[in-house]
């Protein structure tokens, strides 16, 4: 399949394995659940319903765990992955591809993608820069979120080391392409 969620760099060698990344994982998840709790000012649902909160590609949820620890009971943190396997305790499941979610459009408050299905789709898209038809899936998986998104809703990427989210969307796009983001 041309335009699947998978990319190249789970066939890199000098990949460090999924398991030894579990505890950055959650120490992750524990920091953006407390961005999301304490620093984004995300409104609460209304009439004591939970807040949700999507995190895409994320695998078992170890992050997602931390995520929901960190950010405490008025947030629902949805682990969504595109396979169906086995989560860990205390995350709500959802498998869906990244690119067609089920949620409802202006819905969702957060979306998080840390290293995750738009890191995929843009790591993708950055190896078939000329291959003008290939080249569209960041910006499908983008515009999609977008759809998704509530006004005024968060999008939160990983930035601020080799290979992260923002700095692909930059290589892809470029920071001039990106009208419907406001910077952090």
């Amino acid at each position: 399949m041309n335009d699947s969620i998978a990319a190249y760099y789970e066939n890199d060698p000098n990949a460090m394995p999924w398991r030894e990344q579990q505890g950055d994982r959650r120490e992750i998840g524990l920091f953006v659940g407390h961005v999301i709790k304490d620093e984004l000012n995300i409104p609460l649902a209304p009439n004591g319903k939970k807040t949700i909160i999507l995190s895409v590609a994320s695998n078992v949820g170890v992050m997602e765990q931390g995520m929901q620890e960190e950010a405490g009971d008025n947030f629902l943190v949805v682990a969504n992955d595109f396979a169906n396997i086995p989560r860990l305790p205390g995350v709500q499941p959802l498998r869906s591809d990244a690119r067609s979610l089920p949620m409802a459009d202006n819905s969702l408050p957060c979306i998080v993608d840390v290293a995750g299905a738009l890191w995929h789709q843009l790591a993708e898209d950055k190896l078939n820069k000329r291959d003008l038809i290939r080249s569209k899936n960041g910006a499908r998986t983008l515009q999609h979120y977008l759809i998704k998104l509530q006004p005024n809703g968060v999008m939160m990427v990983d930035d601020g080391f080799d290979k992260s989210t923002g700095q692909l969307i930059d290589d892809v796009f470029g920071s001039s392409d990106l009208k419907d983001f406001s910077k952090p």
